[in-house]
């Protein structure tokens, strides 16, 4: 059974990092490139987008992971993931990255923050590439502990498995909250161990649902629940309560929005469609090529006067569509480039 709805979320998703890249440079925060003009409005895109984009992302990499192993062997799966995930992410790390961070901030070329231990040992050079590291990760455990029955099917009920992830959810989450920065986060290679815990969760929630298609439709259905779920908590965002409540809710809505977001993917893009197939298959390209086009693109096109929203879509547009079209005629048609920024060990045809 092909999940075409999944696949186009996830590309989705990906993409939107895109969107975020291209609102950090006109926002109130600080980031590679800076506009002159910080406006709150780009600052709250970014915030909506990221309240619920990783989330959505691990719980499907979760799903394809279990997919993968059900599907082929362990050792296929070991094997795919390792060329899937680490092999874009070495090659983009090592190359397109270093070029990316050392015109970030200044638009000089500048190695002296490159050529430092911290800088390697801390994972400065993953950038916007720390979540395959996390995969990876995830991957790795789920080799060694497959056959745990946390991962066979089990009737399970629906609300006992939201507590379960609610539960789960705060735990880990303030074990990440309490890792010294100083001392522990983003000190191993590949790693960033607060976020490293602090997404466990969804990857596990995407597993359950991958064995439990009972549990994984009703999950997609309740729409109602999980409308007012987002409901309150944007309600808890604009009117802040504190305490257990909010935090009770933010753990629902990390399970709730996912699940309706898959649900609208699921209802209209269910069916095959060549288009989307496209965007879904060039996903992954465009996700490892944005930022650096972003940041390089990005400090000439400011330097031209024009209003800021016309440098932002003159930013965000090409930023999605050119590294699009290099995937579809040039990355396709070459195993060489396939391989390093897919990460698609493909045998020649004989």
């Amino acid at each position: 059974m092909r999940y075409n709805y999944l696949d186009f979320a996830r590309a989705i998703l990906m993409m939107l990092g895109v969107v975020i890249h291209s609102a950090f440079i006109f926002s109130t925060y600080t980031w590679r490139v800076t506009s002159e003009v910080h406006l709150k409005v780009f600052s709250q895109i970014i915030d909506f987008i990221h309240s619920f984009r990783m989330e959505s992302f691990y719980i499907i990499a979760g799903f394809f992971s279990m997919l993968v192993m059900k599907k082929y062997s362990l050792q296929h799966f070991i094997k795919s993931r390792f060329f899937r995930l680490g092999v874009p992410l070495l090659f983009c790390g090592f190359t397109l990255n270093i070029v990316m961070l050392g015109y970030s901030y200044t638009n000089e070329f500048n190695l002296s923050n490159l050529l430092t231990v911290s800088f390697w040992l801390h994972g400065g050079w993953l950038a916007h590439l720390w979540f395959l590291a996390n995969l990876i990760g995830y991957s790795i455990i789920l080799y060694f502990t497959i056959n745990l029955p946390s991962f066979k099917y089990t009737k399970t009920n629906y609300w006992i498995f939201v507590i379960v992830v609610v539960l789960f959810q705060m735990i880990l989450s303030r074990i990440s909250w309490r890792i010294p920065s100083e001392k522990l986060n983003n000190t191993f290679v590949f790693f960033d161990i607060s976020k490293f815990i602090r997404y466990i969760p969804f990857f596990w929630i995407g597993i359950k649902m991958f064995v439990n298609k009972e549990l994984y439709e009703k999950l997609l259905s309740i729409n109602i629940f999980n409308s007012i779920v987002v409901i309150l908590y944007f309600v808890i965002k604009a009117y802040p309560i504190n305490g257990y409540i909010e935090e009770v809710i933010s753990a629902l809505y990390g399970l709730s929005f996912p699940c309706l977001l898959f649900s609208v993917f699921k209802f209209f893009f269910d069916k095959r469609n060549k288009f989307v197939e496209s965007v879904s298959d060039a996903s992954y390209t465009i996700y490892l090529l944005h930022q650096p086009f972003i940041v390089l693109w990005g400090f000439f096109i400011l330097r031209i006067e024009m209003p800021y929203w016309v440098h932002f879509l003159l930013i965000l547009i090409p930023a999605w569509l050119l590294p699009y079209l290099f995937h579809r005629y040039v990355v396709k048609e070459s195993r060489v480039l396939l391989l390093l920024l897919n990460g698609k060990n493909i045998k020649p045809q004989k």
